[in-house]
């Protein structure tokens, strides 16, 4: 009797992260994501930045679950922001098991629409996934690399930078630490604050982030990353063989 009720809740957990995951991401998603990152071929668009991702996911969260409009940075709606990402926020293994689930089939349908828009195109060479992953495995090192030299502030440093990314102004101590270590190699127009590049993209997230939950600070949150980072390229490789 006590065997079958460990069974049973086995099956009661086993299925109420099945349908966590669901919620998280579904096929439909999946496939719109593929889409809205395969949509321009393989060009500059096609390059997987933090920034291109986040707007992507949400509008696949967005347009293809609700079918409203997503926007993204401060404009992100509150769909998203109280929606997929606090289902990510309460439980963040939830990522690594959507990333098991539907990780191999992102990419491989992002190959297959990549090769098919060359083959209908003349004189143009054939695709390369392992150039297209191996491109993008180097991008994801150089935000570990970020991390790394952040989570080496104490937490009082660290806390102060992300707290005070929010003008020109405030940030430029920020800045100043990031010309210091070589993270960046200008701060004319204060990088830290563009949430449409590197490294602004990574370090405005962290802000609303903690912003939207306190219990999600720099430290915590940085670390998640890097530790989903770490999925992420062991994903890729596994897939492709690299």
């Amino acid at each position: 009797m006590k065997k079958t009720i460990i069974i049973l809740f086995s099956v009661v957990i086993t299925l109420g992260a099945s349908v966590s995951v669901t919620d998280l991401y579904n096929r439909k998603q999946i496939d719109f994501m593929v889409d809205r990152i395969t949509s321009g071929g393989v060009n500059s668009h096609t390059y997987l930045s933090l920034d291109n991702l986040c707007y992507i996911n949400i509008h696949a969260y967005i347009d293809a679950k609700t079918g409203l409009f997503g926007a993204a940075g401060d404009y992100t709606p509150d769909e998203y922001r109280f929606g997929w990402r606090k289902l990510f926020a309460s439980n963040p293994q939830l990522g690594y098991s959507a990333l098991n689930i539907y990780g191999e089939y992102f990419i491989r349908q992002v190959n297959s629409h990549l090769a098919y828009d060359i083959s209908q195109q003349d004189g143009v060479r054939s695709f390369s996934s392992k150039e297209y992953w191996e491109l993008h495995i180097n991008t994801i090192y150089k935000y570990k690399a970020l991390i790394t030299k952040l989570l080496l502030l104490s937490d009082k440093d660290l806390n102060y930078f992300i707290m005070s990314n929010t003008s020109n102004e405030s940030s430029y101590e920020f800045n100043k630490w990031l010309l210091d270590n070589g993270i960046v190699d200008n701060i004319k127009w204060s990088p830290s604050k563009n949430w449409g590049d590197y490294p602004g993209d990574l370090l405005c997230l962290t802000l609303r982030v903690w912003d939207d939950f306190p219990e999600w600070n720099p430290r915590k949150f940085l670390t998640e990353v890097n530790k989903f980072s770490d999925a992420t390229i062991k994903q890729i490789k596994e897939t492709e063989n690299l």
